[in-house]
């Protein structure tokens, strides 16, 4: 330590009889060793060897001027040989928290290597009391500088929490900017962007304005067409092309930014959108396609299976997840898939029975290949009726499921549980059976409906009427009580003759 200590005052000596020579007459120079603690850090954090750790001596020169910093680089170059890789300019392009200085780090002609940083006084001042500091600084002297330009760090560091939820989530987006690795890069003008490592053109069309980011649809670097999630090197020149017909950011977008302030800024597009009847409609949207499925929203939708869902997709809670998929920039079936396959793995696995241990009597007018006593059901998700092409597929210990050939939850089955069925002669059993019916009034949807069926000597079983706000028009679904697949074509036939009815069709629920 005590050698470390005589180098320190001996590059000192000479740094000040080279400022001394020049033309530089208002300067400092001092110098320190690093701290054993300090240098375990930076080891262990950066996965280096002592040998490596190249600011074990760092020596500091602070002048008055940017000129002069630049001047006494270059002496300092000319007196020893700089360490390639090592001259880092903050002064040209300062760090996001406003931090600006030269770092150069040189190897002496007495065998040692050093770290020397060169900066103003105003810049010292900065980076050892704060921007708090810099701000009194400033006003203690005469000469007037873009404030705006200043103060632009703490404005963004301003919005980002306005768009992030507590506090914890603020101070960790803030670290993760401060002490990330930086990448230069430059518009097609030539302007210099500071972007965290890895960064993509996501990355940088949100630093140049939100807007830019909001409207990105693609991204050229090196005047070469690039996917938004390419990583950007050191000195590429990158070019945003956007489009005013844009929906806007897409959810995915936050698993490729690497910059906090964009991904804040995504964020905040999408709070903005998140109005009430966006959730209603992601909601809605929800639950039908689920029903659709023969599932219910509340059972896939737990606490649990949210959270997975919200790791992939970075959504904060449901009503950001209903909002998105009701302004369309997430699909129902992108959320609903994950939830019935989170749903599937959940429930407990059970051996398919043999049916021969079964001594059920086959139900209504159905048969399994021609065997009897076998447990048979309807399935509730496409409520089959007599005429319908239908299959059966042998559940977990619920026997045989007949559902209709094209019920849309036959399209992720294992094949090998899927067998042949067919109606018989024995019919006169009532079937339930979904149509959709659409109009302008939901009162004259019943009326009409309730109207016809009677007519046909049919009954209904239950209604759920509600507003679809794409169509602008009123939506009621119906479960009727039917003879075989006849009947069912027979009133819907009946139905779309029917003026102020819009449209009529079979559901699978």
């Amino acid at each position: 330590m005590q050698e470390n200590l005589e180098l320190v005052s001996h590059v000192v000596e000479q740094l000040d009889e080279m400022l001394k020579d020049s033309k530089i007459k208002d300067f400092e120079v001092f110098g320190r060793k690093k701290h054993l603690y300090s240098i375990y850090r930076k080891m262990t954090k950066q996965n280096k060897s002592l040998d490596q750790i190249y600011d074990l001596i760092a020596v500091r020169v602070i002048v008055n001027s940017i000129d002069e910093c630049y001047e006494i680089l270059g002496k300092i170059h000319h007196r020893w040989k700089p360490v390639p890789g090592r001259i880092k300019d903050y002064i040209a392009t300062p760090k996001q928290n406003m931090y600006r200085s030269l770092h150069t780090t040189v190897a002496t002609n007495f065998g040692k290597v050093f770290e020397i940083q060169i900066r103003t006084y105003e810049m010292n001042h900065t980076a050892e009391y704060g921007i708090a500091a810099h701000w009194k600084y400033k006003e203690n002297k005469k000469e007037s500088d873009d404030f705006d330009e200043r103060l632009s760090w703490i404005r963004e560091v301003m919005e980002w929490q306005g768009g992030l939820k507590d506090s914890k989530e603020f101070l960790n987006t803030l670290k993760g900017d401060i002490y990330s690795s930086e990448v230069l890069v430059f518009t097609p003008k030539g302007d210099v962007i500071s972007l965290p490592k890895d960064a993509t053109p996501l990355d940088f069309a949100y630093n140049i304005h939100s807007a830019i980011g909001n409207k990105c649809t693609g991204a050229k670097v090196n005047s070469k067409i690039v996917p938004l999630n390419y990583t950007l090197q050191v000195g590429d020149v990158v070019e945003i092309i956007t489009s005013q017909n844009s929906k806007g950011p897409s959810w995915d977008w936050l698993k490729i930014v690497k910059s906090s302030s964009a991904r804040v800024k995504i964020k905040q597009f999408f709070r903005r959108e998140m109005k009430e009847e966006n959730v209603k409609t992601g909601k809605n949207m929800l639950e039908d396609e689920a029903k659709k499925r023969g599932f219910n929203l509340n059972d896939l939708l737990t606490e649990d299976s949210f959270l997975r869902i919200a790791s992939k997709l970075s959504f904060s809670n449901q009503e950001e997840m209903f909002a998105s998929i009701g302004f369309g920039a997430v699909s129902t079936n992108q959320v609903l898939l994950k939830l019935i396959d989170y749903y599937r793995k959940s429930q407990p696995k059970k051996e398919i029975p043999k049916f021969a241990s079964i001594n059920k009597t086959t139900q209504g007018s159905v048969e399994v290949k021609g065997m009897p006593n076998l447990l048979v059901r309807f399935a509730g998700c496409c409520n089959p009726v007599p005429g319908d092409d239908i299959v059966g597929f042998i559940s977990r210990g619920r026997g045989v499921t007949v559902h209709r050939r094209d019920c849309p939850n036959l399209k992720q089955a294992e094949n090998d549980r899927i067998i042949e069925v067919n109606w018989t002669d024995r019919l006169g059993s009532a079937y339930n059976a979904g149509i959709k019916v659409i109009g302008n009034n939901q009162m004259e949807i019943l009326s009409i409906v309730s109207g016809v069926v009677a007519k046909l000597n049919l009954v209904i079983v239950s209604t759920n009427g509600r507003t679809d706000t794409k169509l602008s028009q009123s939506v009621v679904d119906f479960n009727v009580r039917v003879n075989g697949k006849q009947e069912l074509e027979n009133l819907i036939v009946k139905l779309k003759q029917e003026p102020k009815i819009t449209d009529v069709f079979r559901t699978a629920t």
